[in-house]
């Protein structure tokens, strides 16, 4: 039976997956459209594709290098061994008096089980406040007063 931190991985490296192979294929569209672009008699119709196809390309390889990064954090959690102290940290399940949250990558809400995690990356305002907290203690985040009350 997988555990709730499990589902929650494996829903992460889900959405990363699909978003790099989106990401991929639309780079390869792209590249296809620009082998595909024949030079029209408009000479600035064909530069003004050309440059903006070459933008978009390279917006899409920032979004893949990020995605990518993703990835790389998700294979460190399941390295990862859970804490003795019950420290928050990266691939940590953390249950507030308020909500849960999984420090893994920037993802947002997520319902395993009928109840709704939020998936942060630790580097985020909240996961910094977050990390290295212990169960009992309390974080301040902007109006919130969260109060630890496990980490898994």
């Amino acid at each position: 039976m997988n555990t709730i931190k499990d589902q929650l991985l494996s829903a992460c490296e889900s959405w990363v997956r699909d978003r790099l192979n989106h990401l991929q294929a639309e780079l390869a569209s792209l590249k296809q459209t620009l082998q595909d672009e024949t030079k029209s008699s408009v000479g600035d119709k064909y530069e003004t594709t050309r440059a903006m196809t070459h933008l978009d390309m390279e917006k899409l390889s920032g979004q893949l290098v990020e995605a990518e990064k993703m990835s790389q954090v998700l294979s460190k959690i399941k390295a990862s061994q859970a804490s003795a102290e019950k420290l928050a940290d990266l691939g940590g399940l953390i249950q507030t008096d308020q909500e849960g949250y999984f420090l893994s990558i920037s993802m947002g809400n997520i319902t395993v089980e009928g109840r709704k995690y939020v998936c942060l990356s630790p580097v985020s305002p909240l996961g910094m406040s977050l990390k290295g907290k212990k169960v009992g203690e309390e974080v301040l985040f902007g109006p919130k007063r969260l109060k630890i009350i496990d980490i898994l």
